[in-house]
């Protein structure tokens, strides 16, 4: 896996630091730029925890985003079902529903995407910075293996905002803050017939 972070125009150096389920330092990338990069090589399963630190922040605060990559190894030469072209499709999913859903709604890309694989009945939370006074669209697609992933939003208080468990593979959540704060995207899925699936969580504002 390879986590790549990056932040905006009024930031000068945003550092990753990456960290394995007993608390130790895997990687770290505390090199003076805004574009870190930490890699692990997992040989099984276990969750991992990615730090972020904002070093230098013209005018705060700085917004950022990471993106999880996974490439698979191990003899398999990246010819499989499981290579890169198939998160490159899950990527143009989610910019066709984008196109198809919001763009003529007057919703604006952020550039915000995050990306994963899930197993079955699998979930994991995603944390944004939502702005006040701005109309936010959360969008997710998975593979073509996956029929039913959902999504539940949460405010700074762990209170659900907004879910969508619909049967379906691209759903959506909406919210409209009073008030600039952390919010929790919870993605879950609930029918991948080839694990892991692939999905993509894109943040759209208007």
């Amino acid at each position: 896996y390879a986590i790549v972070g990056a932040c905006d125009e009024d930031c000068g150096d945003l550092d990753l630091f990456l960290y394995d389920e007993d608390g130790d330092q895997v990687d770290s990338d505390a090199a003076l730029d805004a574009i870190p990069v930490v890699e692990v090589n997992n040989r099984g399963t276990q969750d991992y925890r990615v730090h972020v630190s904002m070093y230098n922040c013209g005018t705060e605060p700085c917004y950022y985003a990471f993106a999880v990559y996974r490439r698979d190894d191990g003899g398999r030469g990246g010819g499989g079902r499981r290579g890169g072209s198939l998160q490159q499709r899950v990527r143009s999913a989610l910019d066709e529903a984008y196109f198809d859903t919001l763009a003529d709604r007057g919703y604006e890309e952020t550039g915000d995407v995050y990306e994963g694989a899930l197993d079955d009945d699998e979930e994991e939370d995603i944390w944004v910075t939502l702005r006040r006074n701005r109309s936010y669209s959360i969008l997710s697609v998975c593979d073509e293996d996956c029929s039913d992933i959902d999504l539940f939003l949460y405010d700074d208080d762990g209170d659900q905002i907004d879910s969508d468990v619909s049967i379906n593979e691209v759903p959506m959540v909406r919210e409209t803050p009073n008030r600039t704060g952390e919010y929790r995207i919870r993605v879950r899925m609930y029918s991948c017939s080839t694990e892991p699936c692939y999905y993509a969580v894109g943040i759209y504002e208007r």
